[in-house]
């Protein structure tokens, strides 16, 4: 093999090898969440965009990997909210990807947030309200929105106005 074909052959396996993480790890996850007690409403935001909900626990839900923490919330009636932080680690793919592709393969990973990773599950544990509170909240508690309520509520908070129906 001459000069100009190992050269070749050396940029055709950098430019495959690139973006390791991107083809093995993928840039979205699943999360498994759970909240004790069962039934809860979660809403999980990234930099105060709302990315996704899960209307009842346990579930799953998928979201696209990035480089932030994701803030999820959970809600029971009878019980207070909890919230925890959802860290953005390392692909595991991000490594080998760095030896075999190099800055190129790095940068497309992280271009596409595969070289990221969040915690494959997450439990919140509610505490339960006194009784006072619990039958207040209980009584007081807005009901699941609807897909479409959902949606035209996000669209009137986005143009500026409160969406009338009370639901979560």
């Amino acid at each position: 093999m001459n000069a100009v074909q190992r050269i070749i052959a050396s940029t055709l396996a950098v430019v495959c090898l690139s973006g390791c993480s991107t083809i093995i790890e993928g840039t979205s996850q699943q999360i498994a969440v759970t909240t004790s007690p069962s039934g809860g409403y979660c809403s999980l935001k990234r930099n105060g965009q709302d990315i996704a909900t899960v209307p009842q626990t346990p579930a799953e839900v998928t979201v696209n990997k990035t480089k932030d923490d994701i803030l999820i919330t959970c809600a029971v009636a009878g019980y207070a909210p909890a919230s925890q932080y959802l860290h953005s680690g390392i692909a595991t793919g991000t490594y080998g990807n760095i030896i075999a592709g190099g800055l190129v393969g790095w940068g497309v990973d992280s271009m596409t947030g595969a070289d990221n990773k969040y915690p494959a599950t997450v439990s919140l544990n509610m505490t339960p309200l006194p009784k006072d509170e619990a039958t207040a909240s209980a009584q007081t508690a807005p009901t699941l929105c609807t897909k479409e309520q959902a949606d035209l509520k996000r669209l009137a908070q986005e143009q500026g106005y409160r969406y009338a129906a009370d639901c979560y």
